[in-house]
């Protein structure tokens, strides 16, 4: 009640903050000061009252507003479209579908700044749920920027798995560079993404929108997903084989660290270093297969097992990563041992225990070895 006696002796500046004030408290008794106020001169004080009107949205203030956005000042328009998406989206929280789809509508067909009809496209679209998928669709081809971002988004948000299936098929039709912001948008809808549309774009096509679903399997993927990203690590095109062992190291599910386990006890060639560097960077125990690894009269093997026990191993094994760097198996070795010691020795719960094991390794070192314990000691 004081805000709405203080509107009737204010003007400029003060007057907006007023208005501003109703809006935010909602204030069904103002309705009419700020209807009047919407008459205004000053496109500030118009402006601001449209917004309040939104803000409060019920049925006698969209009533107000309405008519303005097709003759009211040009200047005030973007006020109005705002308080009338502001309305509908009142509406369509209180189970007024068809009033907000109305309202939206309007909104879109009214001559009002872009950022208004897009702003209401996304909103015409979900009052309408299932309904509203074609008008998705349409932005999602459309030439505007701003409209088939709009689509994106709101797709992330839209309701039930209709629009994944929608998704997937717009998916083979768009050009590359919106195939793989589709990609993006599908792999946000965790709960009812279609793993096997992105599986297939992942696996041919063009090289962005390949990149794009790969990430996306990474995300959303599972232990199906495992041979396809496995083939694709090995790729001659060296940012699709990183792309994929970046998946494979975040792919989702226990059954994938299981199911790699069960690789790796009997995989050979080209895949077992792969499949070593995947358990280590995963975590997965798999230590007797790793020290196995260690002796290997393959560098690249042996490498990758290392690496993979700094991230694995537990106090039991620190001794086999020591004598690694102590006496490494090759100059090859050595890098990675030293890395892959001081890795696991920051890890180990007991650091007395853990010192006291590379303390006691020093005696008998040469020089520069016995620099690369104290700095692991240190570190």
């Amino acid at each position: 009640e004081a805000l709405r006696n203080a509107a009737g002796s204010l003007e400029g500046k003060l007057l907006v903050g007023v208005i501003n004030s109703i809006g935010v408290r909602r204030d069904a008794g103002a309705v009419e000061l700020l209807t009047e106020q919407l008459e205004s001169k000053n496109a500030d004080v118009a402006s601001a009252a449209a917004v309040a009107l939104g803000r409060i949205g019920n049925p006698a203030a969209t009533k107000s507003l309405r008519p303005k956005l097709a003759g009211g000042s040009l200047a005030v328009r973007s006020a109005v479209a705002e308080g009338c998406i502001l309305c509908a989206e009142r509406s369509l929280a209180d189970g007024n579908t068809k009033d907000a789809t109305d309202i939206y509508d309007e909104v879109r067909k009214a001559e009002v700044p872009h950022q208004r009809i897009v702003e209401a496209t996304r909103g015409a679209i979900l009052a309408r749920g299932k309904d509203g998928i074609p008008l998705l669709v349409e932005q999602l081809r459309s030439s505007d920027k701003k409209l088939f971002e709009m689509s994106l988004s709101t797709a992330r948000e839209f309701p039930g798995g209709d629009v994944d299936q929608t998704l997937a098929a717009e998916l083979e039709k768009a050009p590359p560079e919106r195939a793989a912001l589709v990609v993006l948008a599908m792999a946000d809808r965790t709960q009812t993404v279609k793993v096997l549309a992105i599986l297939k774009a992942a696996g041919s096509g063009p090289v962005q929108v390949r990149l794009a679903a790969i990430k996306a399997l990474g995300q959303v993927g599972n232990a199906t997903c495992l041979d396809p990203l496995l083939e694709i690590a090995h790729d001659t095109d060296a940012e699709l084989a990183s792309a994929a062992k970046e998946a494979l190291v975040v792919l989702p599910g226990d059954s994938v660290d299981e199911d790699l386990a069960a690789r790796l006890a009997k995989a050979d060639g080209k895949t077992f270093p792969l499949l070593i560097e995947l358990v280590g960077q995963r975590r997965i125990e798999a230590n007797e297969i790793l020290l196995k690894a260690v002796k290997n009269s393959d560098s690249s093997v042996r490498i990758a097992a290392l690496k993979a026990l700094g991230n694995t191993a537990s106090q039991k094994y620190l001794s086999v990563l020591v004598a690694a760097v102590v006496k490494p198996t090759s100059a090859d070795d050595a890098e990675a041992a030293q890395l892959a010691l001081k890795t696991a020795a920051i890890r180990m719960p007991d650091r007395e225990v853990c010192a006291a094991e590379l303390a006691d390794s020093l005696d008998g070192s040469s020089g520069p070895t016995q620099i690369v314990l104290l700095d692991i000691l240190g570190s």
